[in-house]
């Protein structure tokens, strides 16, 4: 069995769509391979740190599971979403789309020039010690490193977390095989899915079940205004697929309610390697059993009044991203 260590991680942003950016960052550390969100404080906001003239910060921490991942690789696969974020490094302590900082991993140890484990800083900063306390009880050892050193609570009152927010990406909870909520109206199964577009990164594909008019299509067509799609988002009855670019991801909306057999979907392109980076909604899937088991997770709408539906989020996976899992609050675990 792969070995799981515990990890910590400080998110911060200063610049442009700070919230978008915290959202971005979570959902590509849940598509790092191994690794298992399991936590996030609530945001916090500070006072630029380091250099005069900054714009205030968000900042949140993260705690998850890496299986069969060493620190020093974590922290590059760390590196890479923010490169991949716009994050610029010209200048020190200056403005950041994205600063993602390796906090602790168990309670091990690092002391080279590329990684201190513990982050040496983290007593000094109110921004990361007040957020890592919300995620402390995880780990026997983080306590103790989020209490705060004397020389950091010089900046403490300019600290604060944002009210009574929800945290930026759910709250701890144990992982579900399969839960399911109640929307009242189209706008809030609208709602839900504009959520779950925050879950899913490249690669991603969710299978959308249900009978004609459950609203399967209100639910890819919210996903894809989330994801940036300003155009018309139409079925794809006739035409199998659409695809939309948004932010450098594609993204594909499917529709098998005409396709016969897994020969006609690979003669289509569904299982060609083009497709493997795109992030897909697949409606009928049940036409393609295979579409199924490659599925992040099924979402199944029922009708149970004129706009009211149910609508259950099966998977087979260990865990959901925690944007699928506090999607609607109400949401009812139900294995």
């Amino acid at each position: 069995m792969p070995a799981k260590r515990l990890f910590a991680a400080g998110l911060g942003s200063n610049v442009g769509d700070r919230m978008a950016y915290m959202r971005l960052a979570l959902a590509a550390l849940e598509s790092i391979p191994g690794v298992t969100l399991l936590a996030t404080s609530r945001l916090y906001e500070s006072k630029g740190w380091g250099r005069d003239g900054l714009d205030p910060f968000l900042n949140a921490v993260v705690a998850g599971e890496c299986a069969d991942l060493r620190p020093e690789e974590l922290l590059r696969e760390m590196a890479g979403i923010e490169d991949s974020l716009g994050r610029q490094r010209t200048i020190h302590w200056g403005p950041r789309t994205l600063d993602l900082d390796l906090l602790a991993v168990d309670d091990e140890t690092r002391n080279s020039e590329q990684l201190q484990l513990p982050h040496p800083w983290i007593a000094k900063r109110p921004f990361v010690y007040k957020p890592l306390g919300e995620v402390a009880d995880l780990h026997p050892a983080w306590a103790a490193l989020a209490e705060p050193h004397p020389d950091g609570r010089a900046v403490e009152p300019e600290t604060v977390a944002l009210g009574d927010a929800p945290p930026v990406w759910g709250r701890k909870t144990l992982p579900l095989r399969e839960y399911s909520w109640s929307s009242a109206s189209e706008e809030e199964t609208a709602a839900f899915g504009r959520q779950l577009a925050w879950g899913l990164g490249r690669g991603s594909l969710l299978a959308l079940s249900g009978g004609l008019g459950a609203g399967k299509s209100v639910l890819a067509r919210a996903i894809a205004r989330e994801m940036g799609v300003t155009g018309p988002v139409q079925s794809p009855t006739f035409t199998l697929c659409r695809e939309y670019e948004t932010s450098g991801v594609r993204l594909e909306h499917w529709d098998l309610y005409r396709v016969d057999s897994e020969d006609e979907l690979e003669s289509a392109g569904f299982f060609s390697p083009e497709s493997e980076g795109a992030i897909r909604l697949v409606e009928w899937p049940e036409r393609c059993p295979a579409v199924l088991d490659m599925a992040l997770a099924e979402l199944s709408l029922e009708e149970t009044g004129e706009e009211s539906r149910r609508i259950r989020v099966r998977t087979a996976r260990q865990s959901l991203p925690f944007a699928f899992r506090t999607a609607c609050p109400a949401g009812v675990p139900t294995t």
